[in-house]
C-alpha cells in the first residue's frame, strides 16, 4: 500500500456507491500530508471517480488549502 494511502484516511468504509467530491475534500483537510500525485488520490480513493478528485482539489486550491506544483504527468 502506497505511503500516501497509509496517512491520510483512517475511516475507509466499503462502499457501494462512488464517493462524493465533499468527502474527499474533507478527507484532504484532516490529512497532515504534505505532498502528493492525482494518481496517489486515484488509488487511494479507487471509489472515486477521477472527475470527483478533481473537484476536490480544486476546491482546496481555491481555499487556499492545497497548491499544485508543476504540471502535467508530474504534478504534485
Amino acid at each position: 500500500m502506497p505511503a500516501v494511502a497509509e496517512e491520510m484516511l483512517e475511516h475507509s468504509i466499503e462502499r457501494s456507491q462512488p464517493l462524493h467530491w465533499k468527502e474527499i475534500e474533507r478527507s484532504l483537510k484532516n490529512s497532515t500530508l504534505e505532498c502528493f500525485t492525482l494518481r496517489d488520490l486515484m488509488e487511494h480513493f479507487v471509489d472515486a471517480s477521477e472527475k470527483s478528485i478533481r473537484k476536490a482539489l480544486n476546491s482546496l486550491k481555491k481555499q487556499g488549502i492545497v497548491e499544485c506544483t508543476g504540471r502535467g504527468r508530474g504534478a504534485k
